[in-house]
């Protein structure tokens, strides 16, 4: 393990914890970067355990403040994605993976630049979108660790309030992540060697938690999200090309 490589893996850990403490959707850099490293489908999976630990502390965090409607009209659907998805990302080629995580990522700074406006939609939602959404957020979730989009568009439609739409994310995505570990055991995915490279760095995940319930509270919003965007639009370039 070069010093590098555990860098990417302490920063994927501590950018993982912020995403759980309420900046939905910046994990998205992690199978990226460490795909530097070692191949795209790898990254992904190797980072399943690490999400599963920040999964945790989130539920916690949040426990019980998510909206229980949402929750039943998009998780059942949203397993049933992560279940097909994890299978789907057993036979994709590095190549393949590679294209998919770069059009997601730059689909994924397309919804935050429009994201505001879903806010100011005078339109409630029927429950098939909500079964579009949870299903797509699963899928996505399986194949690149980027389920938030659809998930997001969703629950803004919904214009439900900020600790709702976390907690509702906490909870989607905890239960989903652990519905993958099984098919991604089963079908060979996860290895033993690939986890023992990043598992020794959880403890960063939920100091990434606690700082990123800080940073929400102080940091402006705004300059925080033309960073993080910046970051992903490169990083999606560069996977495509």
């Amino acid at each position: 393990m070069t010093a590098l490589f555990a860098l990417a893996v302490v920063f994927s850990c501590l950018v993982i914890g912020f995403a759980k403490g309420g900046l939905s959707g910046i994990a998205m850099i992690c199978a990226p970067l460490l795909g530097v490293f070692m191949p795209i489908q790898q990254a992904v999976v190797v980072l399943l355990p690490l999400l599963l630990v920040g999964d945790a502390f989130a539920v916690w965090a949040y426990w019980k403040q998510w909206d229980n409607r949402v929750i039943w009209l998009t998780l059942p659907i949203g397993v049933v994605g992560a279940v097909a998805g994890a299978y789907i990302l057993a036979q994709l080629s590095d190549t393949a993976l590679r294209q998919i995580i770069g059009w997601l990522t730059l689909l994924y700074v397309a919804y935050r630049l429009v994201a505001y406006r879903l806010k100011n939609i005078d339109f409630d939602p029927p429950s098939p979108v909500a079964y579009i959404a949870g299903l797509a957020a699963g899928v996505t979730s399986a194949l690149a660790n980027a389920g938030a989009p659809p998930l997001a568009a969703y629950l803004l439609l919904k214009r439900i309030s900020p600790q709702t739409f976390v907690a509702v994310f906490a909870l989607f995505f905890a239960i989903t992540n652990m519905v993958k570990l099984p098919f991604f055991i089963q079908t060979g995915l996860l290895q033993w060697n690939a986890f023992l490279e990043v598992i020794w760095a959880a403890p960063f995940v939920p100091l990434g938690v606690w700082l990123g319930r800080i940073f929400v509270r102080r940091v402006e919003p705004r300059v925080f999200d033309v960073a993080i965007l910046a970051v992903l639009f490169v990083t999606g370039v560069v996977l495509l090309i």
